[in-house]
């Protein structure tokens, strides 16, 4: 593995997601989940970048990360969320995703998890990867301008279905030139820092869009006296997001 920087890459971050994993519980520090979930999807990114054939990996990663995206979603929201304005939306969403986080995050989905991933682990090194370091940048650095020219060319109000394409190409750039940087194939750092202030900038509007969304089913179920200041605040919170595009 001495000049396989991008499968000493990938073995790092399954590791990295192998160590969090069983860290991940309702009443211990999201970060667990967040670094979990980050390590996932730069594997993805990557090797969906650099090696696009590689379809049982894309497709196992993706199943791990979508089955905790509202468990994300949901950690996200709570933190945006004032408990002294908004206490009893916030003891109501609390409680919501303690329950929920036990249902998805449950003890055979933990040990399923970690045995793919373990799996995942032994075979990353049996899989064709790139390992030439001219191959990796100019790889990474031919996504990222065309992720940049969509950018520079997005049609005014764009719907919020082709921003978030975008942002994952720009995730995708990020997550690629990072490798770069770390394993020292090429300095990209100004690079990374434009992608991720893009990057920022969408996932805002995202996470907007999807709260309110959300929002408004939970208090279709929950109504309490708060739920409508919140929807508006909410409502007109995207709105300035979306307009500073």
């Amino acid at each position: 593995m001495k000049n396989e920087p991008l499968l000493k890459y990938l073995i790092f971050q399954f590791e990295t997601a192998l160590k969090n994993a069983p860290k991940i519980d309702p009443d211990k520090d999201i970060e667990y989940l967040h670094k979990f979930r980050v390590a996932i999807r730069r594997s993805r990114s990557l090797l969906k970048l650099f090696q696009p054939d590689a379809y049982a990996f894309n497709a196992i990663l993706k199943e791990i990360v979508q089955k905790t995206n509202e468990l994300r979603e949901l950690d996200v929201f709570l933190a945006s969320l004032d408990p002294i304005s908004y206490p009893i939306l916030s003891k109501k969403i609390g409680k919501y995703r303690k329950k929920h986080f036990k249902e998805i995050w449950s003890s055979e989905f933990s040990e399923t998890t970690i045995k793919k991933l373990y799996q995942l682990l032994d075979e990353i090194k049996t899989v064709d990867l790139p390992n030439k370091k001219k191959e990796l940048v100019d790889s990474a650095e031919k996504f990222h301008s065309t992720s940049l020219e969509i950018f520079h060319n997005l049609p005014k109000n764009t719907s919020n279905e082709a921003l978030h394409e975008l942002r994952i190409k720009f995730k995708i750039s990020r997550y690629a030139l990072e490798f770069l940087n770390s394993c020292d194939l090429s300095n990209k750092q100004k690079s990374i820092e434009e992608c991720k202030q893009i990057q920022d900038h969408f996932g805002e509007i995202q996470d907007a869009a999807n709260q309110l969304d959300w929002l408004e089913q939970f208090c279709n179920q929950n109504p309490c006296k708060e739920c409508k200041q919140l929807i508006k605040e909410r409502k007109q919170f995207l709105k300035l997001v979306k307009k500073h595009m």
